[in-house]
Order: C-alpha cells, then structure tokens, then sequence
C-alpha cells in the first residue's frame, strides 16, 4: 500500500485561487493514486478513476464518484491500474480503457469499457501486444475513436468502435517524419481526428497530427527540440565556468548543435546545424581558442556529406574549414581536434584515406588539410575513432578500433607520417581489452592510460595502462553482469594523486537496481574501483558517454545521452543543469 501521503487527492480550485481539498484517498477500500482526469455531472458529482485496488492490496483501482459534498463512493474495481484519461458522452455514460499488464511488463492487451446508470460494460477486448492504449474521442454519431501504442511490429493505430460494436483501425501509423506511438484523440466539427504523437516528426519528439474523414494522415505540427538531444561528447570549459558541447540530433533542423551552459545552468544554443554544406551530426567534444572561437567535427554533411571541420566564432558565425569526402581523403571523423602551437589542427576519420580504413590528418592554419596516414585495416589498425594526442615532438597518438586480431591498436605518427604500432590488443586471447576508441590521459613519466568497451576478463571492457616502454596492463575489467557499469567508451582523467574517473554507459542486466543506466566510477592507484554515481535511467536520465571534465573543487561535469526528463537537483549530489534529451550532470565525489 502507497504511504499516506501519497494517495492523492480531489480539489477544487475558486476562480479567486482558493483551493479546497474535497476528498482524501486512503488507500483502502476507496482505492488511490488518481491519474485520470474528472468528469463532472449537472448534479456537481464528480467521476474519476484511480490506481491503487486497496480490496485487493494491489495496483488496480476503482470508478470512484465524489458528491457535492465530499462523500466518495466506489462503482467499480479494477484488477489492473487505469491511467488513461476518461470521457463521458452527456447523457450519464463514462468511457475510459485500461492495459492489462501483469508481473514482468508482458502486455496482454486491454479493454475498452463504459460505465453507466446500468453499470460496467465491456465494450471491446484488445489482444495481447496491442501497445499502450490511451485516452477516447466521440463523435456526434456515437463512435468511439482511441489510439493503441508503438509495439516491436507496429508504430501505433487509430482505432474506431462503432455504437453496435464494430472494430475498425482506421489509420496504421508508419513511424519516422510521419509519427509514432500516438496519444490521446479529439474530433474536430469537420470529422477530423487530431491528437499528438509521442516521437517521430522532424525533430523525432513528436508532432501534432491529423487524420481526415477520408484517411489522409499527416502532421500539421512538429514538436521542436531545438536545444539539441543525445550528447555524445565531452565538455569543455572556459575561464568563467562556461560549459560548451555538442548534440548529435535535434536543434531546429534535427542535425544537431552547439550548445553553451553557463556556471548558472543557462543552457544557450550557439549553433543548429542543418545537415547542408554547413555539417550534421556533431559527436566529439570541441576545443577553443584564446579569441572564443570553438573548433570541432561533424560526422555528416558537408559539400560530399562526408562531415566537416568547422570554427565557430564567439559572435555564433559559423564557417567550415574542410569538407570531407574527396578522392583519397577521410570520411566521417567521429572525434574531435586537437591543435598545436600555430592552429593547426589534427584529428582522424573513421572511414576512407588509400584504403578506406580511415585517415589521421592535419589541417593547417592556412587552411590546407592533408592526409598524414591512411589506415589499411590490417595489422597497423583501422578505423579510428579516438581524439588524438600530440607530443612536444610532433607525435601524434591514439587508437583505432581495428587490428592484426581485430581488437584493435594503439598507434604513433610521426611528424613524417610513419605510423608505429605502439600495441595491439588481442581481446579474448589475452584478456586485455579489445576495440579501444577512446583518447588517452598522459601522466608525467609518459604513461597512456585509456579504455576499451569490449574485451577483459568478463568481455565488458577494460581501463588499461600502456608505460612509455610499451607495456600494456589492465588495470580493471568491467562486468556486464554486475551492477558497477560496462562498455566504458570515453575514456579516463586523472587526478594529482593517480586517481582515473570514467564512465561506464553500459546497462546492467535486469534486477539490479543500480547501475543499469550507466555509471561514474573512480578507480585508484592500487586498482580499488568504486562506483560514484549510478544513472537509474529516471529523473537522472542515463547512459553517460563523453569523457568526464574536472571542475574547481572536485566536481565531474558530464553528458548523458538521455530519455527526456525534467530538471531536477538530486539530494545525493548530482545537479542536473540542463537537458536536451540527454543531460549536462556535475557530480562532486565524495572524499
């Protein structure tokens, strides 16, 4: 049974802001936990359902009347909760649906019913696998239109019942820009079916939707996410505090953006991309200049719609200095820059160069990109996608998620544009990780320390170290069948004392309760792991992918790749400071 305070309660609210409490669920036998909303009758009584079976001691619920009053009085009992929201046709008849979902989330299907003066009534019984039935419309003939949800094998349906009870879908929805997993209907005058639609459209957050009375479906209105969603990278920040990022999709074309959060939590969009010669789909962290300017990658678009290096000024101007996709060039850089001394900038593609194995290359501050090495997916590795790092030599360093056993490499290129096999993981022969795609943290005796999402003792990933001499050690394996988190991505920092922080995006397996989303983790420098934060996938959101940064005092800042949830401060430390289908977190460990 729910605690008390959280049985709910029916109010009245004067049209001079007085609000009055008419009634208070206990939780017993008048049930609990309303989520629908009331029908009011022309004698004031009040209709309603909510959630909570107290006959039963279980989720179910009751059709509950409030009369003028305050006394309450139950109708009917359900033995499965019903949420969506109720209608009445005017002549005393409520309608409503309910999903039958027992133990385990199977879906059974539903029903449609309707409670008059003669009592409950079934008035249609959904078979299992229907989807999430939501909320009725009638029309002035009497037909009951609703919506069943996205399920494995469908993107959700308009249903109609007709007053002698024939069953028709009157509109199959085929998910994309057309909509998917639609919510509750109204019918318009004209015989219209309008309703919304929870993803899908061209910012994939849903739109509105109409259907005419001749079938014709079509979204009248996209829902806008123009603060980006799905951070894949990193964050930077400058002098002041201010966080910059990117989004992989969304912003006002759907391709991503550059965003700005401010050491208040103000999140500012820089930049939309819009998936033309000015790139898409934006997945590295970016680096900036002493003037402001920021400087990243996108993995699409561009003149060859190959992905482009791009500078965005401080006055939001943005200009592309490379577009990949020429003859012998790279294709798709999945990770960010790295700059030298004179503005020149390094990086790598995942795919093309001589032997479409990807390419590290440079970018002068002339603008004149260049190839410096082109992978040939064998022994010297393949398709890099780490941020590279540069020694006072030249040297640039990183990893490519392929090999001579095909687990990948870490790799040298000299300022000639030799490459030099620093190490190359061997996977489930060895233990010692496979697929590294993340970039290195340096200590000072000339250490590499990174991770790899596969491989290890229990194949969930590794953090690994590589000595200056070229010896490789692990120095933790992940466990996908634990709750500490697996499939670490974005590599580690490292702190004055030796300490490396991560995060691990992995989901645990199911009945765990923490960790299932992703985790943060430390690990110290006698191997001791210890989770700092578990994502459960709610109001934190979940999946941490880009690299942590640290912050005055201790404090984590990172990016979750998200599910769309609400601003929220955690008692536990972690302050969500903005959100875009995804969230930027600050986590400040505990010493």
């Amino acid at each position: 049974m729910p605690p008390l305070y959280q049985n709910g309660v029916v109010f009245e609210l004067s049209p001079t802001g007085t609000e009055t409490v008419l009634y208070t669920f206990t939780g017993g036998e008048d049930g609990g936990v309303p989520y629908s909303n009331l029908i009011r009758d022309n004698a004031g009584n009040l209709y309603g359902t909510n959630t909570w079976n107290g006959n039963l001691g279980i989720d179910g619920g009751f059709i509950y009347k409030i009369d003028p009053t305050g006394k309450e009085t139950t109708l009917h009992g359900f033995g499965y909760p019903p949420n969506a929201p109720l209608i009445t046709d005017g002549k005393g008849a409520i309608y409503g649906t309910l999903n039958i979902i027992p133990a385990g989330d199977q879906d059974d299907g539903g029903i449609l019913w309707k409670f008059d003066s003669t009592g409950y009534h079934v008035l249609y019984t959904f078979p299992p696998v229907s989807g999430f039935l939501g909320g009725l419309a009638l029309d002035a003939d009497g037909n009951v239109y609703g919506t069943t949800g996205a399920t494995e094998n469908s993107s959700g349906t308009i249903y109609e019942l007709a007053p002698g009870g024939q069953f028709s879908t009157v509109y199959h929805f085929q998910g994309s820009l057309n909509g998917e997993s639609p919510n509750s209907v109204i019918v318009s005058p004209q015989g219209n079916i309008l309703g919304t639609t929870q993803i899908g459209g061209s910012g994939n957050v849903g739109g509105i939707f109409r259907i005419t009375s001749a079938g014709a479906e079509s979204l009248i209105y996209n829902f806008p996410q123009q603060d980006g969603c799905a951070s894949y990278a990193g964050l930077i920040a400058d002098a002041q505090g201010n966080l910059y990022g990117t989004t992989l999709r969304c912003g006002t074309a759907g391709q991503g953006t550059v965003f700005k959060i401010d050491n208040q939590g103000i999140e500012t969009v820089l930049y939309s991309f819009q998936g033309g010669t000015d790139g898409a789909n934006p997945t590295a962290e970016l680096i900036r200049d002493q003037s402001g300017n920021l400087y990243g990658t996108t993995s699409g678009g561009g003149a060859n719609d190959a992905g482009t290096i791009f500078r965005l000024s401080s006055a939001r101007q943005e200009t592309i200095l490379h577009s990949f996709g020429a003859p012998g060039d790279g294709v798709n850089p999945s990770a960010g820059l790295t700059a030298d001394s004179a503005g020149d900038l390094y990086g790598t593609t995942i795919y093309g160069g001589a032997s479409n194995g990807g390419t590290v290359f440079e970018l002068s501050s002339s603008g004149t990109e260049s190839v410096l090495y082109s992978f040939t997916g064998g022994n010297d590795g393949g398709f890099p996608a780490s941020v590279l790092i540069r020694d006072s030599a030249g040297n640039l360093f990183g990893t490519a998620a392929e090999g001579a056993v095909q687990s990948g490499v870490i790799f040298k290129v000299d300022p000639a544009g030799v490459e030099t096999v620093l190490y190359s993981f061997e996977g489930a022969i060895a233990n010692d990780g496979a697929y590294p795609n993340s970039t290195f943290t340096v200590d000072s005796a000339g250490n590499l320390y990174g991770t790899t999402s596969q491989g290890g003792a229990y194949n969930g990933g590794t953090v690994f170290k590589l000595t200056s001499h070229g010896r490789e050690s692990v120095l933790y394996s992940f466990n996908p069948t634990s709750a500490y988190g697996s499939d670490p991505e974005a590599g580690v920092i490292r702190d004055s004392v030796g300490n490396l922080y991560g995060t691990a995006s992995g989901r645990a397996p199911s009945g765990f309760a923490a960790g299932t989303q992703g985790v943060v983790y430390k690990l110290s420098p006698t191997g001791v792991y210890t989770v700092l934060y578990s994502f459960s996938g709610s109001m934190d959101d979940s999946f941490p992918g880009g690299k942590l940064l640290a912050g005055p005092g201790g404090v984590l800042y990172g990016t979750n790749r998200g599910q769309f949830v609400f601003t929220q401060v955690d008692p536990q430390g972690t302050i969500v400071l903005d959100e875009f289908g995804g969230e930027v977190f600050a986590l400040k460990p505990t010493p």
